[in-house]
């Protein structure tokens, strides 16, 4: 007998090689889905971080809103009275 892969391949019994065969798709489907969960994990904390910049940027737009109501109301209030 011989240490050539194929040959000893060829010497299993066909229920070893199918068994093997769907060993194999299993491993390729758990991948894919691994695969699939880190690009959604990724796409997900991309949505996050836009969302938290969004979200930032209103806050300073908020902020800067009441900075200049608060102005004009200090403005108004010590205005000069006829």
């Amino acid at each position: 007998m011989t240490d050539s892969p194929t040959k000893r391949m060829s010497d299993w019994h066909v229920s070893d090689r199918l068994r093997l065969r769907a060993e194999i798709l299993r491993l390729k489907n758990e991948l894919a889905i691994v695969a699939k969960a880190l690009t959604d994990e990724e796409a997900s904390s991309s949505k996050l971080a836009k969302e938290k910049r969004e979200a930032e940027a209103r806050a300073i737009n908020y902020f800067d809103m009441f900075g200049r109501v608060q102005d004009e109301f200090h403005a108004y209030r010590n205005r000069k009275k006829p």
